[in-house]
């Protein structure tokens, strides 16, 4: 099923974790769709998305033809945020220097946030703490910042984890928030696109299915020159399956019924 706007488009650059990033916007009843990086500009612009995350991958900004986002992404004038490979992205892109790391940075690891920008209009305006257990997955850092953009948050080994510039909503963090080991993860993506992006939540799973259902039924009653009346269709839900838990139940199954006329 298309969507006439995609409120957050997520650009893929290979990250194992983008799907999680889709499914934590969700989970804030935020409709959102993942797309290669390679996505043409017109392509993301007719989406008239209202936020871009740029995922995280494994490539290195300072490698020849490393990946990057059609050019003209970031004159669309919404918020961005770049996660992990996204962020040193933006920092190579906006003149800053990112450099190959001694030792990898991987896994559980604590982040100092500036008090500063929890204060702020950033990522960490809903986290009381002034240190949060996050997952790091990188091997470049950032060395020097571009012009016109300010460190948020630092690791423990004192190594930029966080950066924002001061003139334009763009962010960038170099771990995963994501994933569930960040622990104020959900509460960092709420505040980009709640707060920043000011995006209403008005998605849900069940809503997604009774919208698929009906644009099904009227597809195939234009296909056999029927009223969309005449289709019937029943979902099986994983709930009704038996499957049961704190997510919504989605679609497993889909049953049509053609009443053909006489």
């Amino acid at each position: 099923m298309s969507h006439a706007q995609v409120p957050v488009v997520i650009l893929d650059f290979g990250s194992q974790y983008t799907q999680l990033i889709a499914r934590r916007v969700r989970e804030l009843e935020v409709y959102c769709e993942i797309h290669p990086f390679t996505t043409p500009l017109a392509t993301i612009a007719a989406m008239r998305p209202e936020a871009i995350i740029l995922s995280g991958g494994p490539a290195s900004v300072n490698e020849p033809d490393a990946p990057a986002p059609a050019e003209g992404v970031l004159d669309l004038g919404v918020p961005v945020l770049g996660v992990c490979y996204g962020c040193q992205w933006l920092v190579h892109h906006f003149g800053g220097r990112v450099e190959a790391s001694q030792r990898r940075e991987f896994g559980r690891a604590d982040v100092l946030l500036d008090p500063a920008q929890r204060a702020g209009s950033g990522l960490f305006t809903r986290i009381a703490e002034d240190q949060t257990p996050i997952w790091m997955s990188h091997s470049d850092h950032v060395e020097r910042l571009p012009p016109g953009f300010v460190t948020t948050a630092t690791s423990g080994d004192g190594i930029v984890a966080a950066v924002a510039s001061t003139s334009r909503p763009v962010f960038g963090v170099q771990f995963h928030p994501e994933v569930h080991h960040s622990t104020r993860g959900r509460d960092m993506l709420a505040a980009f696109i709640l707060d920043v992006a000011r995006i209403t939540p008005r998605w849900t799973s069940r809503q997604y299915i009774a919208d698929t259902i009906a644009a099904i039924q009227a597809r195939v009653a234009e296909i056999l020159d029927l009223q969309p009346a005449a289709v019937s269709i029943k979902a099986t839900t994983t709930e009704q399956l038996g499957f049961t838990g704190r997510r919504e139940g989605i679609a497993a199954q889909a049953i049509a019924t053609i009443r053909l006329p006489a």
